[in-house]
């Protein structure tokens, strides 16, 4: 008898040990915690592009645990349009998660859309969404398997600050080009509330501002007006208000003068202090920049990357450095060569540059278009050179510097 029921245990052993194992091989990816979470469970973390660490599964973000409560974990503060998730540990995508109770499941200025949660290991990767972005305060209560959401409201704007401001677009005086030389920075008038002026012409035409987070070279972050089709003339602006970023939103200058514009950033806003129509005659020779170009100089024939001048003084440009034998001349722009680029040129043939200063020292502003000859400078000998162009007098002085 039992040596019977010994063989009816292996027998029964044989037949269904292996299926209980391979039941248990099924379900190994999906674990589901329905009991009571043990103490040692301390920490609670969100992720996701609504959460402040986006997805930073290496960081995520800790919610606080409740000093009376260690089942209940909090959050206070903003949440951005988008998803999230709660991982109970560092650095692993496949460890214990708190799930949303369904795809989806709206956050939003009503609370959360069910109130359930689920904790598990593996399976559906189901996501809470929240829709209005704003400060919350948000409640896990690990024992109770619920979520608690209430919307406070929308986050306060930050105050815009900048060291610097200026403004690019064709309604200014340099156009749409973007080079930092060329965007002369407004002048602070006044720290509390921030301010910068603008006093000069203004033409028809659009603009917006860059400041000291703007990525000028990428054309990215500039202040924008608030909405398409803000004005600006003498009866001032047609709505208040700046944006950071967001839609390419350019103010539009309906009249062109001479302004005084007022960019206050406390209270994000332009103020027209001062108009009148009677725009100077303003010349070629009134440029804000000037370039250096020619096979004398480190740039070579490059029309897009010339040399930049330093602005010493009221008309006044001055390079000093390295000058090679060969020729050069001066540009205020850096478009491309065309019969239509402007050139400041020597005013007779056969002008040279040595130990002795420049033989021809009188300048000619032209362009290919008008026929103005192509009287270019020619360096005889290398060596370190001071170059000063006075616009007002139309002259060129050199003086030599040593080899």
């Amino acid at each position: 008898m039992k040596k019977l029921f010994k063989y009816g245990l292996i027998l029964f052993a044989a037949v269904f040990m292996p299926m209980l194992f391979q039941s248990c091989k099924d379900d190994k990816d999906i674990v589901i915690i329905d009991e009571e979470l043990p103490l040692k469970v301390d920490h609670v973390y969100m992720v996701g592009d609504a959460s402040p660490v986006g997805w930073n599964i290496s960081d995520p973000f800790e919610l606080t645990r409740d000093a009376s409560n260690k089942y209940v974990f909090t959050y206070h503060g903003v949440l951005k349009a988008g998803e999230m998730k709660f991982p109970l540990a560092k650095g692993d995508w496949g460890g214990l998660f708190i799930y949303a109770p369904a795809a989806n499941t709206e956050i939003s200025a009503n609370g959360v859309a069910k109130d359930g949660i689920d904790i598990r290991k593996g399976g559906d990767d189901l996501k809470w969404k929240v829709t209005k972005a704003g400060i919350y305060q948000l409640s896990l209560d690990l024992k109770t398997r619920k979520i608690e959401v209430k919307y406070e409201g929308a986050e306060p704007e930050k105050p815009l600050t900048s060291a610097w401001l200026t403004f690019i677009g064709d309604a200014t005086p340099w156009g749409w080009n973007n080079d930092p030389a060329v965007m002369e920075k407004f002048q602070k008038t006044s720290d509390n509330p921030l301010q910068f002026t603008y006093e000069g012409v203004l033409k028809e035409g659009e603009f917006k501002v860059a400041f000291d987070q703007t990525d000028i070279p990428a054309w990215s972050n500039y202040l924008q007006a608030p909405e398409a089709g803000v004005t600006l003339n003498h009866e001032g602006v047609s709505k208040d208000g700046m944006v950071k970023g967001g839609e390419d939103n350019k103010w539009k200058v309906t009249e062109a003068g001479v302004y005084k514009l007022v960019f206050d950033l406390t209270n994000k806003k332009i103020t027209v202090a001062h108009f009148d129509p009677n725009i100077p005659v303003v010349t070629e020779w009134d440029t804000k920049v000037l370039y250096m170009i020619g096979d004398a100089t480190s740039a070579g024939w490059s029309a897009e990357n010339p040399v930049t001048m330093t602005k010493s003084g009221d008309h006044l440009f001055t390079f000093e450095g390295e000058l090679k034998v060969g020729e050069l001349k001066f540009t205020p722009n850096k478009d491309g060569f065309s019969g239509s680029k402007p050139w400041f040129l020597a005013k007779e043939s056969g002008a040279v540059i040595n130990e002795h200063g420049a033989s021809v020292a009188d300048i000619v502003y032209g362009s290919d278009d008008k026929g103005t000859p192509d009287n270019k400078w020619k360096v005889e000998k290398a060596g370190k050179y001071k170059v000063t162009v006075d616009m007002t007098t139309h002259k060129i002085k050199v003086e030599y510097l040593g080899a």
